[in-house]
């Protein structure tokens, strides 16, 4: 079991899922760089790309802008590639075409980071309440630690998101990918990727 890749992919998305909504903004957390991003850091930036360009056109309208809380783009994408460097180094079939395959495997778990996203917020929002009663009262002192405590919360969300994904899509991939039949729809998925990319 490649233990050190999902050890590796979890810190990655702890990092990534900080800079999507609660701290940096640097735009790391961004599909289309964060798969390459991912990909380099795990010894094959191109599946990391490949992977990163498909959730960016496919969630390019979709964004964690406001209220808007959509399926975790960012997680799934770290998911994926994590996913497909480690289905490459373990079994047989295209590089490329085991990159869709895996996405393919992870998108549907989105809605696990979403799910995430969404109790945080209403976690974070509680500490809010908490802030502005402390400050009502003139107890000031605790501020900064309430704050650091919601970029806890969403740390734990993004690290909860990565492992709701990365763990059933390794399961289907398990169940799906490694039947001797399915190389025959890799290789069709890989012709797929090819026109896209």
């Amino acid at each position: 079991m490649p233990w050190s890749e999902f050890f590796t992919g979890s810190l990655i998305a702890v990092v990534l899922g900080l800079d999507r909504t609660a701290a940096f903004q640097l735009m790391i957390s961004r599909p289309i760089v964060a798969g390459p991003l991912t990909g380099f850091i795990l010894g094959d930036a191109w599946i990391g790309l490949q992977v990163g360009a498909l959730v960016e056109l496919l969630w390019l309208g979709r964004l964690p802008v406001g209220a808007a809380i959509p399926p975790d783009d960012t997680q799934v994408t770290v998911a994926a590639t994590v996913l497909s460097v480690v289905a490459v180094s373990q079994f047989d079939g295209p590089p490329t075409a085991w990159a869709l395959f895996c996405l393919l495997a992870a998108m549907p778990f989105g809605k696990v980071g979403q799910m995430f996203d969404r109790l945080v917020r209403e976690r974070n929002a509680e500490l809010l309440r908490h802030v502005e009663k402390g400050v009502a009262a003139g107890q000031t002192d605790g501020i900064e630690k309430w704050h650091l405590l919601g970029l806890v919360h969403f740390s734990l969300a993004s690290f909860l998101a990565y492992v709701g994904i990365v763990v059933p899509a390794w399961l289907v991939i398990h169940l799906i990918g490694l039947d001797p039949v399915s190389y025959t729809h890799l290789r069709a998925h890989e012709t797929v990727l090819d026109l896209v990319c």
